[in-house]
């Protein structure tokens, strides 16, 4: 019984491998090359001879994005709802081929496009497998701009914590929209001209709701980040409750 016992517990872990691995794969798709590109997904391959298609006979191949994923144009990186960047460039023009990688702070990548939103690029100087370089560079490394989360402070009021990145020299600001929810009606205050790292709490960022926190009502709370006039970032926290 112990020596079943233990086996189905070996292959439950192995089950349990295998579906991670799956999930961190990249899902394919093969279809016509007249028919739209699925959102969500990467061009990695086209000109695949497909007879069943009316009028190209040709088909492409479109994967989701994964960590080393080669693709055909980096420019469709902008169309997916999380930032990912280029880390290497392959081939030879016209036929240039683009490792991908999703961004993290801190991570490095080629300087072939712009920063992705939430993050601001710094020079990174000479990187292997980035091409020709500008002016003595062709990478760049890709900070967060801010964190946010919702945390206590003394005798266990609840603030929301702003930390910008210290690797950023820049004169950020940002305003902070706090919605407050209870028997379904929703209320929403905005604070604005803050700046740096910093607690906020309820009464100092939206004192009308401090009532409502006592009520009960859960929160949400949305950090705009500019930098000038222009909004470079912005991230929402939430919390079931707060103590004001």
């Amino acid at each position: 019984m112990k020596i079943q016992k233990k086996n189905l517990i070996l292959g439950a872990l192995a089950l349990a491998a295998a579906l991670g691995s799956m999930a961190s794969q990249a899902a394919t798709k093969m279809q016509c090359a007249n028919l739209a590109k699925p959102a969500g997904y990467l061009t990695v391959e086209t000109g695949i001879p497909g007879p069943g298609c009316k009028g190209t006979n040709l088909m492409n191949k479109y994967q989701t994005p994964s960590e080393g994923l080669t693709i055909l144009s980096y420019i469709q990186l902008t169309e997916l709802s999380e930032p990912w960047a280029v880390k290497r460039i392959d081939g030879i023009a016209p036929n240039l081929r683009y490792v991908i990688g999703k961004v993290q702070n801190g991570f490095q990548f080629c300087t072939i496009q712009n920063a992705p939103y939430n993050f601001v690029a710094a020079p990174n100087g000479l990187m292997a497998g980035c091409g020709n370089a500008i002016n003595g560079e062709n990478s760049v490394k890709l900070y967060k701009i801010f964190t946010p989360s919702v945390t206590t402070v003394g005798s266990g009021k609840t603030a929301v914590r702003v930390v910008m990145n210290p690797a950023i020299n820049d004169n950020y600001n940002y305003a902070i929209r706090t919605t407050a929810t209870l028997n379904g009606a929703s209320t929403t205050v905005v604070k604005t001209g803050l700046s740096g790292s910093e607690y906020h709490r309820l009464r100092d960022i939206a004192p009308d709701l401090v009532k409502q926190a006592e009520q009960g009502a859960s929160f949400s709370f949305q950090i705009d980040m500019f930098s000038g006039l222009t909004k470079v970032a912005d991230e929402a926290v939430t919390a079931p409750s707060v103590v004001p």
